[in-house]
């Protein structure tokens, strides 16, 4: 069985989620055991978090040296294209405005197909346009890590000027289950200071977010 997992997560990362459903609002009792869960997981986190933080640098050091992944070449054509993307996210989140007319398009506010259609349309030429902004404007410091086991890979991306951890994982349910857990060793390493956990900062929050997530 393949499964995959794809995260575009950290601390003021770029994150794109478009979910077009028709539940009406409904939760089911499921979802709301699921929910008290990860309440409950998080207050746990909070209250026992200690301050054992470490640099972007050093969470970079730690992903090679400890977590045994490979750094992928910038002169790979499967960095190059993470590359192409992961910069025009960045552009659309922190600098709309070199844009023009495609910095801000809107809210979908029907749920017709018509509707969706127009805005996935939308999203996608600005995400085009984001790409034709040259790197003198706006560029970003990406670094890919990766390991793999045959027809199996597990990712890890930081781009290092604004403190953004991501990944994701492809190949069978182990692999999977292996990411996760690094995954969350990876953010557990990178940690909060006193001052974030005084004042609950917005890394504080990543963080114990992060590793409030369910185990797949």
């Amino acid at each position: 069985m393949k499964e995959e997992i794809t995260r575009i997560e950290g601390s003021d990362g770029p994150t794109a989620v478009f979910i077009a459903g028709r539940n009406n609002g409904t939760i089911t009792i499921r979802q709301r055991i699921q929910r008290f869960i990860n309440r409950t997981r998080r207050k746990h986190i909070e209250n026992y978090i200690k301050a054992e933080p470490h640099t972007i640098n050093q969470v970079c050091e730690y992903i090679v040296e400890k977590l045994g992944y490979v750094e992928l070449s910038k002169e790979d054509p499967k960095y190059q294209e993470d590359y192409q993307e992961m910069r025009a996210s960045f552009l659309i989140q922190y600098e709309p405005e070199l844009l023009g007319s495609l910095a801000h398009i809107g809210d979908l506010t029907e749920q017709t197909e018509e509707a969706i259609n127009y805005y996935l349309s939308q999203l996608k030429l600005q995400q085009e346009a984001a790409k034709k902004v040259p790197v003198e404007f706006f560029d970003i410091d990406l670094h890919i890590y990766t390991k793999e086991n045959g027809d199996n890979e597990s990712h890890i991306i930081v781009e290092k000027t604004r403190n953004y951890i991501g990944g994701g994982a492809s190949g069978n349910t182990k692999m999977v289950r292996r990411h996760n857990r690094e995954f969350k060793k990876v953010y557990r390493y990178y940690g909060v200071s006193d001052e974030d956990i005084q004042n609950k900062s917005e890394r504080f929050e990543e963080v114990v977010r992060m590793l409030a997530l369910p185990m797949r």
